[in-house]
């Protein structure tokens, strides 16, 4: 039963999941989230001895059950029960091609457990009345094993960057990686951080309280990407000529605030000269690279009648976005 049917069904589902999560994936309104196809692969071979591993341990459940429903103990008979059962829910694994429809497999895993209903008096030699609540219990049992392999799943899930344990998505402008190894470590940061301030409030200090939660959200803000600052005033100043686009510099902003142990920048200027008018305008995220390479933020450019806006790159503050904004303002009219 294993080498010739068990072991080439059960692949239904594994096989399928790999395609639908991997190469399809699932999502609608132009964006698609997929498992990389490592991660993906690990998965699926996971998944694959687990459910082997789970119809196995579930017929020696049910054989040890059997007396105490008025059946008789055979562990061919019960391996027989769980593997013809289990035929009808593995094979609503081929849903999985396509993740939408994969709620459609629990109406498989429904018809499974009426193979299992109509399987018992037959092979378990139990009388027909006490099926139901053998049925029940065995139910019960799956789906505790399906919480304890589901727990096992996702702590063997390779989570390292070689291992490609992450999840991309796909946007209308662009693809997203998230490095769930680097959202773990920033996990393991954040719980420190959270347990630190916990014992500062508790201390009663108000001063080593707010020095705690200044350092929580640095530690929020920069887990992903290192603690970075963003440019000084000078530089950002010295980014806006005195003259651009032969309009020459007619007011100039800059500053550079910092809270809570985060920093980020900004400059403003304007040119004009007549009726042309041009305003740029620089905002440095280096504190906030870390969750804004995460979520996407700096990725894509905008382009608009009058407006121009692009992200830019440096080896210390990769998240820097600058716009530029042209407006041709009427000449007064004398009243």
């Amino acid at each position: 039963m294993y080498k010739g049917y068990l072991m080439w069904l059960a692949a239904i589902p594994a096989v399928c999941g790999f395609i639908g999560m991997s190469l399809i994936g699932v999502g609608g309104f132009g964006f698609t989230v997929r498992l990389s196809p490592l991660a993906g692969l690990g998965n699926a071979v996971l998944s694959y001895v687990l459910s082997l591993v789970g119809i196995y341990v579930l017929s020696l459940i049910a054989n040890a059950l059997a007396p105490r429903f008025g059946g008789v103990q055979s562990p061919i008979q019960a391996l027989k029960l769980t593997v013809y059962a289990s035929t009808a829910a593995l094979v609503g694994g081929v849903f999985s091609l396509l993740p939408m429809l994969s709620m459609l497999g629990l109406l498989a895993a429904l018809y499974s457990i009426y193979l299992i209903y109509t399987g018992l008096p037959v092979l378990m030699k139990n009388p027909p009345e006490k099926s139901a609540v053998y049925t029940l219990v065995l139910i019960v049992a799956s789906i505790v094993l399906g919480v304890v392999f589901g727990a096992l799943l996702a702590l063997f899930r390779p989570h390292h960057p070689m291992m490609g344990g992450g999840v991309s998505i796909t946007t209308p402008q662009g693809k997203v990686a998230i490095d769930s190894a680097a959202l773990a470590a920033a996990g393991k940061k954040m719980e420190e951080a959270t347990r630190q301030m916990e014992q500062a409030q508790k201390s009663g200090n108000p001063a080593s309280a707010a020095a705690a939660a200044g350092q929580a959200a640095a530690v929020a803000m920069g887990a992903l990407g290192g603690a970075q600052g963003s440019v000084d005033v000078q530089a950002l100043k010295a980014a806006l000529p005195d003259q651009l686009a032969g309009l020459p510099r007619t007011a100039l902003e800059v500053q550079n605030n910092q809270a809570m142990g985060v920093s980020m920048g900004q400059a403003q200027a304007e040119y004009g000269r007549g009726d042309k008018h041009l305003r740029a305008e620089i905002i440095d995220m280096g504190g906030l690279s870390g969750l804004a390479q995460m979520a996407g933020l700096v990725q894509g450019e905008k382009e608009s009648d009058g407006r121009i806006e692009k992200p830019g790159r440096r080896a210390d503050a990769p998240c820097t976005r600058t716009t530029a904004r042209t407006a041709a303002r009427p000449t007064p009219r004398p009243s």
